[in-house]
């Protein structure tokens, strides 16, 4: 008894599906956290009740908010991708074809700078890619946040910089 075809290509896919799955998985347990930390750090909840508490508010629209979040995560991570491995191509080909690279290229001074100013880049862009993640979540924890206490948000807003602060 063969196995058909058709059921070979439908199985082909199912890695691809399921990394997005995981990751979209792990994007709402990262979520869940942070939200739990700045629920619990702004005193909306205490520290024995923060992660049951903070999953009831995210509940409604934890799928879309995963997606979200995912979404975010990938198009940082192929920006980042993109910011860092093309031009190190290019740079790379135009040092072997022009440049006579060779493993003595990185003793001289011009190998160790290009080196240390790539290194800067890299570090720069992580640096970035993570501070755009933690707006990702910071913006929905806000949404999550205005969804549970709306009204209340506003008033503390309001009240900001007034002597009788809460």
């Amino acid at each position: 008894m063969a196995f058909p075809q058709d059921s070979m290509i439908i199985l082909m896919f199912i890695p691809l599906f399921g990394s997005f799955a995981i990751g979209i998985l792990f994007s709402i347990i990262g979520l869940w956290f942070f939200c739990s930390f700045l629920f619990y750090r702004e005193g909306y909840f205490s520290l024995t009740t923060t992660f049951l508490e903070t999953f009831n508010v995210i509940r409604k629209n934890i799928v879309q908010y995963g997606n979200a979040t995912y979404i975010v995560s990938f198009i940082f991570q192929v920006v980042m991708m993109m910011l860092t491995f093309i031009p190190g191509l290019i740079i790379g080909l135009i040092s072997y074809n022009f440049l006579e690279f060779d493993s003595s290229f990185f003793d001289g001074s011009f190998g160790k700078m290009l080196m240390t100013i790539g290194a800067l880049l890299v570090t720069l862009l992580t640096i970035f890619l993570y501070m755009g993640g933690v707006l990702a979540n910071g913006i929905i924890y806000e949404t999550a946040k205005d969804f549970k206490y709306g009204d209340r948000i506003y008033a503390m807003i309001a009240n900001l910089g007034r002597k009788n602060d809460e």
